[in-house]
């Protein structure tokens, strides 16, 4: 076992997130009395491994001081939380406890109310539906930077060799991960829904400001000593907007989304904050991006307590800048044109209102129970 000792100012609950990437030799951590005591597999030497997990702290460290967010709403009640155990365990949600989860019954009329209002809050901007597939060309992929911003995200697809000698031995579990037996992944699932709107207007020239939205399924291997967390998620949904024309058109949707949300929290009654953020990057030579983003607030994340002393963020409201245009060749006929994006996670947002609410609809607020109420009605 190796033991390493850290001060009491080290964020340790940000770094666990990291702890799965360092090697794939480590089977184990567990903190106690502010030191990590990591154990491992034989496929590594102690000495290197551990010299590895002290690297990776001291770049951790070496970030720059990303200070106080900017909190731009916050709403707050008094409430008696659902434990994530009965919410997990109910007749509503499995949790298969590797990073994926199933809806039925409320949980499923929950997802797609959610999905409704936030598409509601595209078309009142005069968003334009769009829908992708699944798959996104690696290409695509690399040109987006995610690959080396980002790398722990990825999940790349594979086919199976076009040799009927090399498909009979697919069957057995045992050599189903053989490399012999895939071809090279020409494609990947997607880890931003956004991803799709920018290969889909790859080389073009719009001739005005626009705004895309769609439902689309990502994917994230966020680790795996992470999805013990709640809401930590291999493979969901969310509802995206997509900004794409000058800085002032996208500033203002965004600050119009976020406008909305505020509303929105305020009037369900939900507990939460909308506060300015960063991603969470494992590069060491990213952390500097966490000052710029907050600094010059980049990204905004809304957050919905889950507990008394546990929030989740259920979406992001970002700018791009030039990143995206630049890459694909994207344009609007005039302008010097950027993107900005809005995504709205539907599977955290059933977890965090359960949370709240709880699972009898009867202490649900009255906005979301006029809506079942319509559905009813409608015979939905």
């Amino acid at each position: 076992m190796i033991r390493i000792p850290f001060t009491e100012d080290f964020n340790i609950k940000e770094y666990e997130k990291q702890i799965s990437f360092i090697s794939s030799a480590i089977t184990g951590y567990k903190i106690e009395n502010r030191t990590l005591l990591v154990n491992f597999d034989d496929s590594c030497e102690a000495g290197e491994l551990e010299q590895r997990i002290r690297r990776s702290m001291q770049g951790f460290l070496e970030k720059k001081d990303t200070g106080n967010p900017e909190v731009l709403a916050e709403n707050k009640r008094r409430q008696n939380y659902t434990s994530r155990e009965r919410i997990l365990n109910g007749t509503y949600i499995k949790s298969y406890g590797d990073g994926r989860i199933a809806f039925k019954d409320k949980a499923v009329w929950l997802f797609e109310y959610f999905d409704s209002v936030f598409r509601q809050f595209a078309l009142e901007l005069g968003a334009q539906e769009e829908r992708y597939p699944v798959l996104l060309p690696v290409k695509a992929y690399a040109d987006t930077g995610y690959l080396r911003n980002s790398p722990q995200y990825s999940m790349f697809c594979c086919d199976a060799m076009e040799d009927m000698e090399v498909m009979q031995h697919l069957g057995t579990v045992e050599t189903r991960t053989g490399k012999d037996l895939i071809n090279p992944a020409n494609y990947a699932l997607s880890p931003s829904a956004c991803f799709s709107v920018y290969e889909s207007y790859r080389g073009q020239t719009l001739p005005e400001n626009c705004t895309i939205t769609l439902c689309q399924n990502v994917f994230r291997n966020e680790g795996r000593f992470n999805w013990k967390d709640f809401g930590r998620l291999r493979d969901y949904h969310v509802r995206e907007i997509v900004f794409i024309g000058s800085r002032e058109y996208v500033t203002t949707l965004r600050k119009r989304i976020m406008d909305k949300t505020i509303e929105y929290m305020k009037q369900t009654g939900l507990t939460g904050t909308l506060e300015s953020s960063a991603d969470h990057f494992i590069i060491p030579q990213m952390q500097k991006f966490k000052m710029i983003q907050m600094q010059k607030k980049l990204k905004y994340e809304w957050k919905l307590s889950v507990s008394e002393m546990e929030e989740m963020a259920v979406a992001s409201f970002n700018l791009h800048g030039f990143n995206f245009t630049r890459s694909f060749g994207i344009s609007v006929n005039g302008t010097e044109t950027i993107t900005g994006c809005v995504g709205f996670g539907l599977e955290r947002m059933v977890l965090a209102f359960l949370s709240q609410f709880g699972l009898e609809s009867s202490r649900w607020p009255e906005e979301v129970r006029r809506s079942e109420r319509n559905r009813k009605n409608d015979g939905r």
